[in-house]
């Protein structure tokens, strides 16, 4: 009660207050806060943050991705990504440190986690006595690479979870209307209500055309401006465009300087311990030290050759010359160790905007920090980062070797973070064009939005088409169980007829009649149903309204219940 009196004298809008309550109320380890993009869940965690130190306790943030561990810091200072959190859990380590009945884990872009992951960490703040563990994120937005939506489940399965709905982020009533759009999946109305849409009429065009735009800005506006496209492929061919008419206009250096750069191969933990994902001339690095086996944490291994039938991988050490063979299938926990990047030679030049896709501990360094080139030597490079002291790598360095351009961005890279215009390019026959990554796209901006495309309706078509929702293992089973039933009921031999009874026509017809008023009570309560939670894409602001009202209530309902038991 002295909380909720309290939060009714703040500024917060109601779902953030909301959250807050539940953060800090109750009786459940783990709570939920389902948010869309642009509802303020970053000053949502600062105020829970304040509310919670009053009371004596203190929250650690995490987050899956580099830049929703620089978002999050504006809330919690000392975030830190889930990588690091888990390998210290992985390794044997205990992190959270004393006291941890007065500790309160905050897991920003909870969405993002994969199944494994999430129940390694749950699991282990269980186990560790952690005050409560807070997942924050959005169902609607990207999943984790890896399997699994844990996030979803957990709210599926009575997670007390927090609603916040009132989208704050987009400055005008038609940005916020294309991003509700987003949300239900209503593509062409969200078109039609975003800044912008361009048509090349050809995909290959529509890297070119991207690029184009953003260097039609003046400076401020382009450090104001992000690009996001769908694959790494784009990304890269837009910033090839940009660093070329960088250089033209002298921005960039007109040096540039060749670097073998390490690009992230992405394995699972499943392809990770699997032979077959590696291939001569990849480099290995591994993020803890197997006295076993012979290898370092932070050194370099390239790949000489693998043995399919056994599982191992033969190794050179870079820095001694040593030939090493690891077995992943005899040791699940090396090779859940190994980091596997593909190397590839990209050109740098002063003045280059870059970002770090390689973590570096002891200089502070979190997996997608940004800053600029100002200085490359015969054997150095020094980069200037925002509200810090420039950092200097040796060129040899892992951490400059994992360098990469960053003008232009994936829409997963880009999803917790925010910009006051977004340029986002889109295939029309691109597979990872999905509600989400469209949604996630569109949201990231304040102002206005530029949506660059070959074909807008087929692009339309495509995405409403395609929700970006993955099953999961058990909804898979389930379906494929269903159909096998069906198919063995179909293909079974009928039973014989039997003669009616006395009667017969009379009493089946009593029946049936009681069967159609069943299936017509059935009808009507579905029609309810569908009544209240579909979302056609032609309705008014009111009904739009009074169906967001309707799923708050129900959902704020299912915050006061708590789990289902």
């Amino acid at each position: 009660r002295v909380l909720a009196r309290a939060l009714e004298d703040t500024t917060l809008t109601e779902g953030q207050r909301d959250a807050v309550r539940v953060g800090l109320t109750g009786t459940s380890r783990f709570v939920g806060v389902q948010g869309y993009a642009g509802t303020g869940k970053t000053f949502m965690v600062e105020s829970l943050r304040r509310y919670a130190e009053k009371a004596g306790y203190e929250l650690i943030g995490l987050a899956p991705s580099g830049r929703a561990v620089e978002a999050l810091k504006e809330a919690i200072p000392a975030a830190q990504t889930m990588q690091s959190w888990l390998m210290q859990i992985r390794q044997g380590g205990d992190p959270g440190g004393e006291g941890r009945g007065r500790k309160i884990l905050v897991v920003d872009e909870a969405g993002m986690i994969a199944a494994t992951e999430m129940r390694d960490l749950l699991s282990h703040a269980h186990r560790s006595g952690f005050a409560r563990v807070i997942l924050v994120g959005d169902v609607k937005q990207l999943d984790a690479v890896s399997a699994g939506q844990p996030f979803a489940q957990l709210q599926r399965a009575g997670m007390p979870t927090a609603l916040m709905t009132d989208i704050q982020r987009q400055r005008d009533e038609a940005g916020r209307e294309a991003v509700l759009h987003a949300i239900r999946g209503e593509v062409k109305a969200a078109m039609a209500r975003i800044g912008e849409v361009a048509e090349t009429g050809n995909r290959a065009e529509i890297a070119a055309h991207v690029a184009d735009r953003w260097l039609a800005l003046d400076a401020k506006s382009r450090a104001e401006t992000g690009i996001a496209v769908l694959t790494n492929a784009a990304r890269q061919s837009v910033n090839e465009v940009i660093r070329t008419t960088l250089k033209l206009e002298g921005h960039l250096g007109a040096e540039d300087r060749s670097l073998l750069a390490l690009k992230p191969a992405g394995l699972t933990r499943a392809a990770a311990g699997d032979a077959r994902s590696y291939s001569t001339g990849d480099i290995l690095l591994p993020l803890s030290t197997s006295r076993q086996h012979g290898v370092e944490k932070g050194d370099l291994y390239v790949v000489l050759q693998t043995d399919l039938r056994a599982n191992t991988v033969t190794v050179e050490d870079v820095r001694q010359g040593r030939a090493l063979t690891l077995p992943l299938r005899q040791d699940a926990k090396l090779a859940a160790s190994l980091v596997l990047y593909v190397p590839e030679e990209r050109n740098f030049a002063m003045g280059e905007r870059v970002r770090f896709t390689i973590a570096d501990k002891d200089r502070n360094i979190v997996n997608g920090t940004r800053g600029v080139i100002q200085a490359i030597g015969d054997d150095s490079i020094t980069v200037s980062v925002s509200g810090r002291d420039p950092v200097m790598l040796p060129l040899a360095s892992v951490t400059a070797r994992g360098l990469d351009h960053s003008y232009a961005s994936t829409v997963h890279d880009f999803q917790g973070s925010t910009v006051n215009r977004i340029i986002v390019g889109l295939s029309s026959v691109e597979q990872l064009a999905t509600q989400k990554s469209f949604y996630v796209a569109i949201s990231r901006m304040r102002e206005e939005a530029l949506l660059v495309t070959d074909d807008a309706a087929a692009l339309a078509k495509r995405i409403e088409a395609n929700t970006g929702d993955r099953p999961t293992a058990l909804e898979s089973w389930l379906k494929a169980e269903r159909e096998r039933l069906e198919k063995q009921k179909a293909e079974a031999p009928s039973p014989p007829e039997k003669a009616s009874p006395p009667n017969w026509t009379e009493r089946q017809r009593d029946v049936e009649g009681q069967k159609a008023g069943l299936d017509q009570d059935r009808s009507d309560r579905a029609a309810d149903y569908a009544k209240l939670f579909s979302l056609p894409i032609e309705r008014t602001d009111a009904e739009v309204a009074q169906t967001l009202k309707a799923f708050e209530e129900r959902q704020k309902q299912k915050t006061i219940e708590g789990p289902i038991r």
